[in-house]
């Protein structure tokens, strides 16, 4: 049953009771499950659910009213859709040419109860018949229509309810020669990075490079740019079929079974076909007949979401898997029916899964023995917000909000401006903004850490299914190494690290691994040597493989948890720092504090 995006509650109520009768009805008939948005689930995407029950549904009933007459509605239909009048719409209001059942008597005008159960055994009568018209068989264009729908569908499942604003990246390079050592990245300047994507899928030389590597840090915008990127060629597709057809995956979709077994891009993407959740999808057939024509852009979303899972051998193994995807499918193709190129395929990434940047190059080109060369790939690194894309942001998602204002507000707590820079914290900070503001009005206290440990629960909720330590064990190990870093001439350029690239074999990890463990057992219960870092939610500047010092901290290496942990573990003595000063306060509107409350080093 679909109703008005919009309306007075007048209406909404006459569409629940419309919806309540007929679903009171049909159920004593043959079978009929009845459907619509009226109830949506708590956090869900009214427009995408929509989209998904007008997809799944065998007949789909508009309820014409005035608040739904210009209304249009996304998703392909299985049938024409039947429209029926709810009340009583002044003439040509409506779509032109579109009956409308019931106008005369609609449904608003029915006076009593029998009245309206009459009403509704009409209505059952007219879904019966359209119901015994044979399903719409799509031709070409039809069937192209339906794709980008089912692809439009799958690109804004999981936005945020935001305006987004686009990231830049630059170019890097995937080359032998960033082996050299000590391995350091090769930038270009900035470049908005869909309209680079775009360039990259659109180049139509047989001889364009065929991959792509979207690689950042935690919370640098991946997964929004792969969204952007896909609706951005989808707008293209509709006034240009030559446009490749964009097919969107994301790999926290893919059962752990599957990622284990590593048994073939057949299985991997029925997987993920059957893990959607946005009614008829096409077959696992119908997409790799698709990718074999050579039109497409196949999309992998969050590739280090499965690597995590995976010892390094299965993890090259999952990755080859991927990137041979797209040429193996191509040559499988008749000769003569061959198009001029493989489809492309975009891998997105999180550096912080490698170890070194070294890591990182070995595995996109299979240790430059088995598998494609850097010059197959266009290489993007996404880099942080600067000045203008945070207004811009906080211009979009907090409305009515003076932006210079805000930034003051930002600029008083200490290293809130540098992780404001990160797409992933901007979006939490601006949720925690209004809290700041009402607190500084009522003269309340607010103390940095209190933020702090907002975005360090955010950060590890946001890791659930991934872990490989406990969160709590996790954050211990963070408070630990800041704490370690926060030391006079600890955060001056040396790296807990050893040479062998093994943090737990350090140091601090040494530390860790005996001080805190013997002060919370079920550590050693749930941790072995050597600790998989490569999970964690710790983050670092773009480009670099050595753990940030504590005033360049991301909510994960903040040492406030340590300063004012409730628990108030014994080992913290060591590392006693002053006493947390106030964000806000009825003394002072915007003191400067850092990141623990104290002074900074």
């Amino acid at each position: 049953m679909e109703i008005a995006r919009k309306a007075p509650e007048p209406i909404r109520r006459l569409e629940r009771a419309f919806v309540e009768l007929l679903s009171e009805q049909a159920s004593a008939g043959p079978g009929y499950r009845v459907t619509s948005v009226l109830e949506p689930l708590l956090g869900a995407d009214v427009e995408s659910e929509r989209r998904r029950l007008r997809e799944a549904a065998d007949l789909v009933v508009e309820l014409d009213s005035t608040a739904a007459s210009r209304d249009t509605y996304p998703g392909a239909t299985t049938r024409r859709p039947l429209r029926l009048a709810l009340e009583g719409v002044a003439r040509g209001a409506g779509p032109a040419g579109e009956i409308v059942h019931e106008a005369r008597r609609p449904f608003s005008q029915q006076a009593n109860r029998n009245a309206r159960v009459a009403f509704v055994h009409r209505t059952l009568d007219l879904i019966a018949e359209r119901l015994r018209e044979p399903a719409t068989s799509p031709g070409p264009l039809a069937m192209r229509l339906e794709l980008d729908t089912w692809v439009r569908g799958v690109a804004g499942r999981r936005f945020l309810r935001e305006e987004p604003v686009t990231s830049q990246a630059k170019e890097t390079s995937l080359a032998s020669a960033a082996l050299a050592h000590p391995a350091t990245r090769r930038l270009s300047e900035p470049l908005p990075a869909v309209d680079r994507l775009v360039t990259w899928a659109t180049e139509p030389s047989p001889n364009a490079r065929h991959l792509c590597a979207l690689l950042g840090d935690v919370g640098m915008g991946k997964t929004t740019t792969t969204q952007l990127f896909t609706l951005a060629l989808l707008d293209r597709r509709e006034h240009d079929v030559s446009v490749p057809l964009p097919i969107l995956f994301d790999l926290r979709d893919l059962p752990a079974q599957v990622v284990r077994e590593t048994t073939g891009v057949k299985k991997i993407v029925q997987a993920l076909l059957e893990a959607g959740d946005l009614g008829r999808v096409p077959t696992v057939e119908e997409v790799l007949g698709l990718v074999a024509s050579g039109n497409c852009v196949l999309i992998f979303d969050g590739l280090d979401e499965v690597l995590v899972h995976l010892e390094p051998h299965a993890g090259q193994v999952f990755t080859r898997t991927l990137w041979r995807a797209t040429e193996e499918l191509w040559r499988s193709q008749p000769a003569g029916a061959r198009a001029d190129r493989p489809s492309k395929l975009l891998l997105s990434c999180r550096t912080h899964y490698f170890r070194s940047i070294r890591d990182e190059t070995n595995h996109f080109t299979g240790q430059h023995r088995d598998g494609p060369t850097s010059t197959d790939y266009l290489a993007l690194l996404m880099l942080p917000f600067d000045e203008e894309q945070i207004r811009a942001y906080l211009e979009a998602n907090v409305p009515g909000a003076d932006v210079d204002r805000l930034l003051d507000l930002i600029d008083s707590v200490h290293n809130l401006r540098e992780i404001a820079e990160r797409p992933l914290t901007l979006r939490m900070i601006a949720d925690q903004l209004e809290t700041v503001e009402q607190a500084k009005l009522a003269g309340r206290t607010v103390r940095a850490v209190d933020l702090y440990a907002s975005f360090v629960r955010q950060w590890l909720e946001r890791d659930d299914g991934k872990h490989c330590l406990l969160p709590e064990h996790k954050q211990l190990l963070m408070e630990h190494l800041a704490a370690q870093l926060w030391r006079p001439g600890a955060h001056r350029g040396t790296s807990p690290t050893s040479n062998s690239g093994c943090w737990s074999s350090s140091p601090v990890g040494r530390s860790w691994s005996c001080t805190t463990r013997r002060g919370h057992p079920t550590c050693g219960k749930k941790t072995s040597a050597p600790l998989p870092f490569s999970s964690a939610a710790t983050t670092t500047p773009s480009g670099s493989r050595t753990p940030p010092c504590a005033s360049t901290s991301s909510p994960a290496t903040s040492t406030g948890p340590w300063n004012c942990h409730p628990s108030g573990h014994a080992h913290t003595g060591s590392w006693r720092s002053p006493a947390p000063r106030p964000l806000t306060s009825s003394a002072s509107s915007s003191p400067a504090t850092t990141a623990g409350g104290g002074h900074k080093p």
